[in-house]
């Protein structure tokens, strides 16, 4: 399974870091920087749709997300 892990506003992937090395799941997961996939203004529904389109290029679709 692949754990997505979202960052807030003012963060970026890298602060869940500590957190995946805590959980030895490094190598299953992936954190996304919500900011370099917005097409555009950066807006809700562009963040929505560059996540939406990031999360459709895994092949599993047994997804976890935590936030």
């Amino acid at each position: 399974m692949t754990y997505i892990f979202a960052h807030g506003m003012g963060q970026t992937g890298e602060d869940w870091r500590e957190t995946l090395s805590c959980m030895g799941a490094e190598t299953y997961s992936k954190c996304p920087e919500l900011w370099e996939m917005t097409e555009g203004e950066i807006c809700y529904e562009n963040i929505r749709q560059g996540f939406s389109e990031c999360c459709n290029g895994f092949p599993e679709k047994n997804l976890s997300f935590r936030q």
